[in-house]
């Protein structure tokens, strides 16, 4: 945001009555009839106005970069130089003063601290107490234990303005040990004066530090604020621990302006707990470029209402803890140490835990509502992995053997967790008894199926695992059954090459498929009718002449040397064995 002191030459008046004609319209999503309200110095009302919602509202009056159209993609800790319109210069070269986070004023000098407790991370004994790194506070001056400031204020102050700060000085000095008194010799000051809007630096500079209390700042708790930020304290929302809390919108920010919501690297909240009613926290509109929230509350996801009514609980605590308010400190209401966490609810997996803290004022427990925060506190946990439990065993498997001892099995399944202890299977044999070696047949079954004069062989031509019915009938007529309960369905049947003698089946080609085979002693010949799965060739595949081959023998078939074809043996009268091998 610029530095607003540039622009302190407009009265006014002149402000309130170009508010009235622009008809109470929104610029910038700024509503301009609330503005005429914060503007009115006469009205001292709370309402929750925050220093920041009185400098926008002159940012959005004056026109501060409303019209800009360059915007900077280069990241800059603290904001950007600006021209005399407010707009960033191309080079989006870094500010080296001005305004941060709305209204904290800071200039080369205060720079390089800045830089540090935002910027570098540090050791612990640099990590700052809410205030700024090797920067004093402002106890150089203390008398029978309480603070002595001192201040002046500016003659052009109004008189709302001057109500506005005696009343917040007041106020520190009856709940802290801060007293804020009119100035006499003190070097180091401050010093309220009247500038454009509402500012403070951080900390104690040295010499005169200027407060500024501009039009629409004249509230007790802006003055408060402003207070807090002079004794060294920076805004709520940029905790280190903030996020737990709170959620920053950053999309609903204005594009130049995301830097103001930058957390501190380390920060000695002194034993606080994040406080979203702190009269230092923002309010869930800042620097919204649409109207829509920029900070939501987690526990509700409703925009932050900031309050500035007078310092919470919280707030007092950590002013007279880092000032050293030891009798403020006795007569407060405060946690005692938590006590120790319970046991995690469950044995494993996640669970909750839970621990407690009493509020006591002068070491007597008083009611939790008199501290600011939750006297419970409650957190997962996790213990060893949970195991899985098993399901009901599964029916048995049939036995494998009727008999000489087959095994059988069932299965169960394990869910949840991470597996279950011993297996999901289990096996047992049964079936045990020893098997019959006695053959015998049940029954006779007459098939309608009937093989007038002819031959049968039996080869599984339907590659189903059974053999099916082959009948050679006396007019060479062949038929093939399946071998369905009855062998009643006929697969094929058709005319092949005579054969006047012996026949066997078996695959002689290799192909696969089973073959036919004719040996015709009395013609001395020999043939192969090629098979076509459940059907024959009509014409022979192969013949050859016999010659001397088994004249007075028994011819059989076989895969002799296991090529997968089947090769004709000879068993000769004189019991001598040969073997015609298939060569094809």
């Amino acid at each position: 945001m610029r530095d607003m002191a540039s622009r302190s030459k407009i009265p006014v008046m002149t402000v309130i009555l170009l508010l009235l004609f622009v008809n109470f319209a929104d610029i910038r999503g700024v509503s301009l009839s609330r503005c005429n309200r914060l503007l009115n110095e006469e009205d001292n009302s709370t309402e929750g106005v925050s220093p920041f919602d009185v400098n926008e509202c002159l940012d959005a009056l004056y026109g501060n970069g409303t019209n800009c159209t360059f915007h900077c993609e280069i990241p800059c800790s603290f904001g950007y130089e600006v021209d005399s319109d407010g707009c960033r210069f191309q080079n989006c070269s870094c500010a080296s003063n001005g305004m941060f986070e709305g209204d904290i004023k800071f200039d080369i000098q205060d720079f390089p601290f800045m830089s540090r407790v935002y910027d570098q991370p540090r050791a612990t004994d640099e990590v700052a107490h809410g205030v700024a790194i090797n920067r004093p506070t402002w106890d150089e001056d203390r008398i029978h234990g309480r603070v002595k400031i001192g201040y002046e204020v500016d003659h052009r102050l109004s008189q709302p303005a001057r109500s506005a700060i005696s009343e917040a000085i007041d106020r520190f000095s009856r709940s802290t040990c801060i007293d804020f008194l009119p100035r006499t010799n003190q070097s180091n000051f401050l010093v309220f004066t009247k500038s454009s809007g509402c500012w403070s630096f951080v900390g104690m500079r040295g010499g005169p530090q200027l407060i500024s209390i501009g039009s629409g700042c004249a509230r007790t708790g802006v003055v408060q604020h402003e207070l807090l930020h002079a004794l060294g304290f920076w805004h709520e929302q940029s905790r280190p621990d903030r996020d737990d809390y709170v959620e920053i919108v950053l999309e609903n920010v204005w594009k130049d302006y995301a830097h103001n919501f930058r957390k501190r690297v380390a920060i000695d909240s002194l034993g606080s707990e994040y406080d979203k009613n702190s009269i230092m926290h923002y309010s869930g509109y800042a620097f919204s470029s649409n109207s829509l929230p920029t900070i939501l509350d987690k526990a509700t996801m409703q925009p932050i209402i900031a309050q500035r009514d007078d310092l919470t609980n919280s707030d007092t605590y950590q002013v007279n803890k880092m000032y050293g308010c030891e009798e403020q400190l006795a007569k407060m209401s405060l946690w005692a140490q938590w006590q120790a966490w319970s046991a995690c609810s469950e044995s494993c997996g996640v669970g909750t835990r839970v621990r407690v803290r009493k509020c006591e004022k002068k070491n007597l427990p008083v009611s939790a509502s008199d501290c600011h925060g939750k006297n419970v506190q409650v957190e997962n946990c996790t213990a060893t992995e949970c195991r899985g439990s098993w399901q009901s065993w599964k029916s048995w498997t049939a036995c494998s053997a009727t008999c000489g001892s087959g095994y059988h099995l069932r299965q169960r399944i394990c869910t949840g967790g991470v597996g279950c202890e011993g297996k999901n299977w289990e096996v047992k044999f049964c079936n045990t008894k020893v098997c019959s070696k006695a053959v015998s047949f049940s029954k006779v079954v007459a098939l309608p199926v009937k093989c007038v004069g002819g031959e049968i062989a039996l080869s599984d031509l339907s590659n189903d695992g059974k053999d099916d019915v082959i009948c050679f009938r006396e007019n060479g007529v062949i038929g093939i059954y399946r071998s369905t309960p009855q062998f009643a369905h006929k697969l094929w049947e058709g005319t092949i090459a005579k054969c006047d003698g012996q026949r066997h089946v078996g695959d002689f080609n290799g192909d696969g498929f089973e073959d036919i085979l004719c040996v015709d002693k009395a013609g001395r010949s020999l043939h192969v009718t090629g098979g076509e799965g459940a059907s024959f060739a009509p014409s022979p595949i192969w013949s050859s002449n016999m010659g001397g081959f088994c004249e007075d023998g028994v011819i059989d078939t076989g895969y002799i040397d296991g090529d997968k074809k089947k090769d004709i043996v000879c068993l000769s009268e004189d019991g001598s064995i040969s073997v015609l091998v298939h060569s094809h």
